[in-house]
């Protein structure tokens, strides 16, 4: 079922796909069958329709919440819809303590929204900057250039960038005051993010059990890249910001979870394109967030795109108010970002 609505019919290694499932969907710190996936079986015993569903934790002004991050919703298209019916009654907000997906269709949005849920407009977005844009076109060639064409042009792109860089010199970062960026490891970078988080009334709770598990699944994605962590210090060596963010062969910084303390987004920001630029990045991207708008609105080369509907589902009143304030942080690791079913598996 996954690969006719997914794949377009293309085949998958089955045990590859039926141990990640199991691995992700079955055996997560919160699993239980009450919170746990959703599926539809016909009076004939064939599976009509399913729901796949990762329990997490939520924060919501001061109460834990089992959250339910709902991935891939599929219909065997053989079959009537009444299953995948049937599941969508089981997803009304008035049910619902916290549902949320980053990629849902126009359709799924539209069941949110006469549901009951919200959509969040700006997480709905994907924020990108591009410092080398020949290198850029050419980290996935197929989409822009002909097979005869691709070649030639990543060979030449270092040079062709150089000079388009010295052309148009604002293309390159420049140096931001004495806001610098270094290392950091996975549990500083934790710490830093769950205590500079807590300004919003909703937020991830992530534990650390939680939290390493989703970074061990991250690391085995092949897709997303190498891990890296970057704290971002002033001048006088506090720590302001923090970044996880994965690069893979083609140069992109994929920007997971980018914190940083209140009033200091700019220079968050502006430290770690310098950082992405000095590396050879040939662009950075991540999910629009409510308080990082100002600070990537004063960037340059930064624009916007619709990288799927984010869906949120609450009984709760107070959470549909912070909601509705942007008093809300989620995304990266409290996304399907680090997913296998958004990369290789389709």
């Amino acid at each position: 079922m996954f690969s006719n609505v997914f794949r377009k019919g293309k085949p998958l290694d089955p045990e590859d796909f039926e141990s990640y499932v199991e691995q992700v969907f079955l055996r997560g710190p919160y699993y239980s069958e009450a919170e746990g996936s959703l599926v539809y079986e016909m009076a004939s015993g064939r599976i009509g329709a399913a729901l796949l569903i990762l329990p997490m934790q939520v924060t919501a002004n001061g109460r834990v919440l089992t959250g339910r991050l709902l991935t891939a919703f599929m219909k065997d298209p053989c079959l009537p819809s009444a299953g995948s019916a049937r599941i969508s009654l089981r997803l009304r907000a008035k049910l619902q303590d916290f549902c949320f997906s980053d990629t849902a269709a126009p359709v799924s949005a539209s069941l949110t929204a006469a549901g009951g849920g919200e959509i969040l407009p700006v997480q709905t977005l994907q924020w990108r900057r591009i410092f080398r844009p020949v290198g850029f076109l050419t980290a996935n060639p197929r989409k822009h250039f002909s097979r005869t064409a691709a070649v030639p042009l990543k060979l030449a792109a270092p040079l062709i960038d150089r000079l388009a860089r010295l052309a148009v010199s604002s293309l390159a970062i420049r140096k931001h005051g004495t806001t610098t960026t270094e290392p950091m490891d996975i549990d500083r970078f934790r710490d830093q993010a769950v205590a500079m988080i807590e300004r919003f009334s909703v937020r991830p709770t992530w534990s650390k059990d939680e939290f390493d598990w989703l970074v061990g699944l991250a690391d085995r994605n092949p897709r997303i890249g190498k891990r890296h962590c970057r704290a971002v210090v002033d001048g006088s060596g506090a720590t302001i910001g923090a970044c996880l963010y994965f690069v893979g062969r083609e140069k992109v910084a994929h920007v997971f979870n980018l914190v940083s303390l209140p009033g200091r987004e700019s220079d968050v920001v502006a430290a770690l394109f310098e950082h992405f630029d000095s590396c050879g990045c040939v662009a950075a991207h991540g999910m629009a967030q409510p308080f990082l708008m100002t600070a990537l609105g004063t960037q340059r080369y930064v624009s916007f795109r619709h990288r799927g509907h984010f869906c949120l589902l609450t009984k709760h009143a107070d959470v549909i108010d912070a909601v509705r304030r942007h008093d809300i942080y989620i995304g990266g690791l409290a996304s399907e970002a680090w997913s296998r079913l958004l990369t290789d598996f389709r």
